[in-house]
């Protein structure tokens, strides 16, 4: 076996995934708060990231649905070292494009469901897939062969024989790659420490290999965005279009490949490397939702047909876990199991009674809110009525305050009407003492004329 020209092709495909920018469509939504950043970023720290994204909404039971997956396809590299991963194909439900009409160019999304020249949701893809934390020492993927370890003589042999290369060899690959770095070291939880072969489904040991006396390889389970699915170079050696009952949404889906990161956290080039990680993440989820494979044998995918869904194809040529139609690994149904079991307990345990806090909050939020309706309305009723109320005191005050002028008016001319009568008494008063004057003239005159009566009265009787 030439483990140089696997590991060589390996550090080059994982060049060319780092230095591919991140072209995002026109018109992303609300995915443009929910994309990986950086553009390869680890599967914990981008499930963190999308459940952080579900709490600053408004409605979180409605964001965790933004993002439907609707289909997964298993992708196997033609490559040397056959990479293999799961590309996942999910829309955003509030960035939509038309649907191309008959006879024009298919859009490259090719969106299932509607008519021509209606708008639906766009599909996008992400990558999930499992890579080597130290490409420039890949003895470190190699876990010692301590004689605690019993494998097939056969099995024993083909390690025996890359041991040895890898002692012999200082570095295997010369082009300097380094991959991306966490933040955060691998999960020391009592799951990450279960070994594929202490649960006895897929290793034939008997014993655990991460009680092995060497430093092992952390994995690095990443995540990263996709315009479209390769077409060159590459096979889709498994796809399923997920029927209408399987509600995974991306946000599960990422805390699916994080849970199972914390199953097996270490790489292992011969038992827990990308085969094993791609296949193992794909079969939960087809157990998760009960998808059998059940696909027509004369059924020939290719990237412009859609596959029913509910229904499974697999290459019938190109064989995942293998290398150069050699198997690798063989996920065996107890391991499905155990991996499903611990993904749905993590899940029920961290992350869904922190969706469920989210949405009671949000549900108190939204009783608060029509609370604060109604009492705004109230308020508002109030406000209207003494605003009226009091536009109604300003009519009265501006009625009186017209009544008063009136009655100054009023006043006034009383006031000229009673100085004309001063003036009239004043007239009488003055002819009242001319009239007096007079009574005293002739009162005068009557004395004088009675005392001359008088006189000319004795005149006679004398």
């Amino acid at each position: 076996m030439n483990l140089k020209s696997p590991l060589k092709s390996l550090r080059a495909w994982v060049k060319s995934v780092m230095s591919t920018s991140l072209d995002l469509p026109n018109n992303h939504g609300s995915f443009s708060s929910a994309l990986p950043a950086p553009s390869h970023m680890p599967v914990q720290e981008y499930a963190d990231k999308l459940l952080k994204f579900v709490e600053r909404q408004n409605d979180p039971a409605t964001a965790q649905v933004l993002f439907p997956v609707r289909a997964l396809h298993h992708m196997k590299n033609r490559s040397v070292s056959e990479h293999e991963y799961l590309a996942v194909e999910f829309s955003v439900k509030d960035a939509t494009v038309m649907m191309e009409r008959k006879g024009e160019k298919e859009p490259g999304d090719k969106e299932k469901g509607g008519r021509a020249g209606s708008r639906v949701p766009k599909t996008w893809y992400m990558v999930f897939e499992r890579t080597l934390s130290s490409p420039n020492n890949p003895k470190a993927a190699l876990r010692s062969l301590s004689g605690n370890e019993q494998y097939p003589q056969d099995i024993q042999d083909i390690l025996n024989v890359i041991k040895e290369k890898a002692e012999k060899t200082d570095e295997l690959v010369d082009d300097g790659t380094t991959p991306p770095s966490l933040s955060t070291t691998p999960s020391t939880s009592s799951f990450a420490s279960m070994s594929v072969s202490s649960l006895a489904s897929s290793s034939p040991s008997s014993s655990s290999p991460s009680s092995s006396s060497s430093s092992p390889s952390r994995a690095i389970d990443q995540v990263y965005y996709l315009k479209e699915l390769p077409t060159e170079n590459v096979e889709m050696v498994a796809s399923v279009t997920l029927p209408p009952h399987a509600d995974l949404t991306l946000l599960r889906l990422a805390f699916i490949a994080a849970h199972l990161h914390k199953f097996e956290p270490v790489y292992s080039l011969l038992l827990h490397q990308c085969y094993w990680y791609a296949a193992l993440l794909l079969a939960i989820i087809l157990r998760m939702f009960r998808i059998s494979d059940k696909v027509a044998q004369d059924f020939k995918l290719t990237h412009d047909r859609i596959l029913p869904p509910g229904y499974i194809f697999r290459h019938p040529d190109f064989k995942a876990g293998t290398w150069r139609s050699i198997p690798i690994i063989f996920i065996k149904k107890k391991m499905i199991e155990t991996a499903h079991a611990l993904v749905n307990k993590l899940w029920e345990d961290e992350v869904k009674p922190k969706l469920l806090a989210l949405e009671q909050h949000a549900r108190q939020h939204d009783v608060l809110r029509s609370d604060n309706e109604v009492l705004r309305s109230d308020n508002e009723v109030l406000r209207s009525g003494f605003a009226d109320a009091k536009a109604e005191l300003a009519d009265k005050d501006e009625q009186l305050a017209d009544k008063d002028e009136q009655l100054a008016d009023k006043d006034e001319q009383l006031a000229d009407k009673d100085e004309q009568l001063a003036d009239k008494d004043e007239q009488l008063a003055d002819k009242d003492k001319q009239l007096a004057d007079k009574d005293e003239q002739l009162a005068n005159q009557n004395e004088e004329l009675t005392r001359l009566r008088r006189a000319l009265e004795e005149l006679g009787r004398r």
